[in-house]
């Protein structure tokens, strides 16, 4: 996916140190107050429940898409470049969940008493908001992929602060483990946003509160939070993401709409490519998703494509249509049970390489539907539209 090195452009120096802890900030809006266990005690063993949402209910991500929105002019044309060319490979790209835990990108909950790190971006000179910045990081945290993953590979982290409310994303975590405590953590590119209270998951670089509610960051090329959209075990496990999608497409068109405050790989031909931040929308009620005869798995991730929409929020995807979600070593890290793996396994079709079995989620796959030989996702695609930037802004 496109280095966040990209971003560094629109971000401004930012050094010193955090405030000493406060109490932990209400959940967010977008949380129900019956939802357990509460913000504030999230931890190894003590995961964030499938009710609970980043950010506030105003937060574009968190916001159901309007009956009849209004679509980009070019929404058909954008629609077959998706899937024409700049997802050639496959309409939806492989969520895969294997016994390492390395599908996805990991997300960690500090709680009082972890280690503090301070956080040295050694790319561009150190321009980014988060650069000298010290953040308490669990001990036993893993970046993607694990410590062993190559060094040129994204190694993305996430941190949340539950003490101050703040979202930490880094990209190309360096090394081989964590320092020790109170030692320098060097990464290629970070940044952090709010995920609760006012401006949650806008930047800490001076800039305004837009949009409304959060969910825009440092964590991708568009500049949206590296929790935005992502997709959770625990969801999936409920059956029910509550939220729009982050999704990855190879490239863009060298422009950005709302949402996104920033841009990523541009395509060769820029010509009907989306922009980055577009919103689609997959055009279906419930209960056409409900008849459908494919596993119930599908329909779970189809329903938030309607109901809430997908946010194109990065590029790099290698002619893949990805969807961005949480990922094993994030539980596996702690001696935990890695609930993708589990998932996987009841689920997803299996993929064995190298004597190691992997699990491999087929959105557009036939293997295990009441009728394999329905090509199901032509008719889902055929549904599939590019609202118009108002809609995501709340203005039409």
């Amino acid at each position: 996916m496109t280095p966040l090195y990209r971003l560094a452009a629109a971000l401004l120096v930012a050094t010193g140190t955090l405030a000493a802890p406060a109490p932990a900030p209400a959940a967010p809006a977008a949380t129900p107050a019956a939802c357990t266990p509460a913000w504030g005690s999230y931890g190894p063993g003590n995961w964030p429940p499938a009710c609970w949402r980043p950010f506030e209910a105003t937060s574009p991500f968190n916001t159901p898409i309007p009956a009849n929105p209004r679509l980009m002019a070019q929404s058909s044309a954008i629609v077959g470049r998706v899937l024409g060319d700049i997802s050639a490979r496959d309409y939806v790209g492989h969520l895969t969940a294997d016994p390492a835990g390395h599908g996805g990108e990991p997300t960690y909950y500090a709680q009082p008493g972890d280690p503090v790190f301070r956080v040295d971006c050694v790319e561009y000179g150190g321009n980014f908001t988060i650069d000298g910045l010290l953040v308490p990081i669990p001990a036993q945290a893993a970046p993607e992929g694990g410590w062993s993953a190559p060094a040129t590979a994204d190694r993305h982290l996430t941190v949340v602060d539950q003490a101050t409310g703040w979202s930490y994303d880094m990209w190309q975590v360096r090394g081989t483990g964590l320092p020790a405590p109170g030692g320098t953590l060097q990464i290629s590119f970070g940044g952090r946003s709010r995920i609760v209270g006012d401006c949650a998951g806008v930047p800490a670089d001076g800039t305004n509160c837009e949009p409304p509610g959060g969910g825009v960051g440092h964590g991708t090329a568009a500049h949206f939070a590296g929790l935005a959209g992502r997709v959770r075990a625990e969801e999936l496990v409920a059956g029910r993401i509550d939220h729009a999608l982050n999704i990855v497409i190879d490239c863009d068109n060298g422009t950005a709409v709302y949402p996104a405050r920033g841009k990523g790989r541009p395509c060769a031909n820029p010509l009907n490519a989306p922009p980055m931040g577009a919103l689609l929308q997959l055009d279906m009620t419930r209960a056409e998703i409900d008849a459908l005869p494919v596993q119930e798995w599908k329909k779970v991730f189809l329903r938030a494509m309607a109901e809430y929409g997908m946010y194109f929020g990065d590029t790099g995807s290698r002619n893949l249509f990805s969807i961005e979600i949480e990922s094993g070593n994030q539980y596996t890290a702690f001696g935990q049970a890695d609930p993708w793996l589990k998932y996987g396994k009841d689920n997803w079709e299996p993929y064995t390489e190298g004597g190691v079995t992997s699990y491999v989620a087929k959105l557009y796959g036939r293997t295990g539907d009441p009728n394999p030989q329905l090509d199901w996702m032509a008719v889902v695609w055929s549904n599939l539209r590019v609202l118009d930037p108002c809609v995501a802004a709340r203005t039409c």
